[in-house]
């Protein structure tokens, strides 16, 4: 099956292509991209139509950083693979490791890793946030409910919706670490109880003097007198 955002418009010809198959330049566009088959680049910027110059991305050995979003080379020394079938620059992935992440990116994430995704697509992103106001779920109850699923019930993933599963889930997915949680804190409680330092306060001893039994018959002699 096809990603659904594999399939782009060429800036120039207006013709549909998939980037995952045939070569193509990514172009700035706000804050987003447009995209156009390399042939089509080479000649609107020969044409003097494009005036900025862009690398050409090769499917074959180029990624696209899943940090910046900007191509890079799998055979190259600055490719780090971050798992899932997401690279990173090398500079990208130190920047990214520092960053603390959101419960949504924190949950997109998981889904990139677990269904080999490059981006979490549209359509999963839509049903994602239609649970959010609808149900009243957040992003990281719905991680959790999908870790719970997947990764603690070890249940095959459905690449295809892996999120249709939460309302479902979500509750028992809720109880689960709520149990979870108070065994925690109950063996924390029992760790704490066996590990306490406990301090006996030992009264300082008195000194009861007694008399010598070694000779006392010599007393019951001198009484005996």
């Amino acid at each position: 099956m096809v990603k659904e955002l594999a399939i782009v418009t060429c800036k120039y010809c207006g013709k549909q292509f998939n980037r995952d198959i045939l070569p193509f330049v990514q172009i700035p566009a706000g804050t987003r991209f447009r995209y156009a088959h390399s042939d089509c680049y080479k000649d609107a910027f020969q044409n003097g139509i494009e005036k900025n110059e862009y690398e050409i991305v090769d499917p074959k050995d180029n990624v696209m950083c899943a940090f910046c979003k900007k191509p890079i080379k799998k055979s190259s020394a600055d490719c780090v693979d971050m798992g899932g079938g997401r690279y990173m620059h090398t500079a990208c992935a130190e920047k990214d490791k520092l960053r603390e992440k959101t419960p949504q990116e924190k949950l997109y994430e998981f889904l990139m890793t677990q269904c080999h995704y490059e981006f979490v697509p549209p359509n999963i992103q839509k049903q994602i946030q239609k649970m959010i106001e609808q149900n009243g779920y957040t992003y990281s109850g719905i991680h959790g409910t999908l870790r719970y699923w997947y990764i603690v019930k070890g249940e095959p993933i459905y690449k295809d919706n892996p999120v249709g599963i939460v309302p479902y889930k979500y509750e028992e997915a809720k109880e689960f670490y709520k149990l979870k949680q108070l065994l925690k804190q109950k063996n924390q409680d029992l760790l704490n109880q066996t590990t306490a330092t406990k301090y006996i306060t030992i009264k300082k001893p008195m000194i009861e003097k007694k008399k010598s039994t070694a000779f006392s018959f010599l007393d019951e002699e001198g009484a005996n007198e």
